[in-house]
């Protein structure tokens, strides 16, 4: 639930704060601001897609750590650069692979529950909605340390703790053997 809590409260930002972000800290225009944080959330839809038809596939506790380290990373880039073209591409890039992460690990808990997904869904959905309230709070409140630093530490530091947290998950599919 812990994990629930912070894959959701690490990309809060792109709904809530994106475009703020993009207009305060690049002076794009409102339109600029809105078409580039619309193209974050598409290839978020794509990435969902990709990401739980792969999950199926593979194993989930892996690609869960993939997709923290590369979001982490993406996000860096993100808050890093002074060039608005990288990010706007690190951004729509980090949408792409943090918008995988909180269905990854729902299926990861549900295969823990071993079947019981009323209970894990459930669960997971309320962490989801106390982040994204969380989420918006907490940059919101640090606005006085800048634009930039607020928003980098309400994305980086979650991020980088779900990462710790899917360090520790396993998988609990069970292989079938074939005689």
């Amino acid at each position: 639930m812990a994990f629930a809590f912070l894959a959701t409260w690490a990309s809060v930002w792109q709904v809530a704060y994106l475009p703020f972000y993009y207009r305060s800290v690049f002076n794009t225009s409102v339109a600029q601001s809105a078409l580039t944080a619309a193209a974050v959330l598409v290839a978020g839809m794509v990435g969902k897609a990709v990401f739980g038809r792969l999950s199926d596939k593979v194993r989930r506790d892996r690609l869960l750590i993939f997709l923290c380290i590369v979001v982490v990373g993406l996000y860096g880039i993100f808050f890093a650069t002074p060039d608005l073209g990288l990010a706007v591409l690190s951004a729509i890039a980090a949408g792409f692979f943090s918008s995988a992460i909180f269905p990854v690990m729902q299926a990861l808990a549900s295969d823990s529950s071993r079947g019981r997904t009323g209970t894990v869904l459930g669960l997971t959905t309320t962490f989801q909605s106390v982040a994204a309230v969380i989420g918006v709070l907490l940059p919101g409140a640090l606005l006085s340390f800048g634009v930039r630093s607020a928003f980098a530490f309400g994305a980086i530091v979650p991020a980088l703790a779900m990462t710790l947290a899917a360090l520790f998950l396993s998988e609990p599919r069970v292989t079938k053997i074939l005689n």
